[in-house]
């Protein structure tokens, strides 16, 4: 499956990809395309991390997973096909919380980020 819902962002940019099944069969089941929608969403965080690692004096220390896809399955595939743990965040959709975060930082609310850093507590990791 190529998840190509809106387009395809980091690491290819490719905003006219359209999500697309290749070399599937007569008609895959629901639980099949589940599946390998969970698995394309791995791929994908995987190549934009080895992008990302790529560059120098950049090292990834953590992978921190949160919003409404960051379920136990992916999350163990992830954490498999990255051959490193992936930490859940108790925070079921991060992506707001972390503008707020930016915004309070730049305004004084918060110190710093090790400030932050202790707001967010971890469920899991796989």
């Amino acid at each position: 499956m190529i998840p190509g819902m809106y387009g395809i962002a980091a690491p290819y940019w490719k905003e006219t990809a359209v999500t697309e099944f290749i070399g599937r069969g007569e008609c895959l089941s629901k639980e099949v395309q589940l599946r390998v929608g969970m698995e394309s969403i791995a791929f994908l965080i995987s190549d934009i991390l080895q992008k990302i690692q790529s560059l120098p004096d950049l090292r990834i220390n953590r992978i921190l997973a949160s919003g409404g896809a960051a379920r136990p399955p992916l999350l163990q595939f992830q954490a498999d096909l990255l051959g490193a743990p992936v930490h859940h965040a108790s925070i079921s959709d991060a992506t707001a919380l972390g503008g707020a975060f930016l915004a309070g930082l730049s305004m004084g609310f918060w110190k710093d980020m090790k400030e932050i850093q202790s707001l967010i507590r971890e469920e899991e990791i796989f």
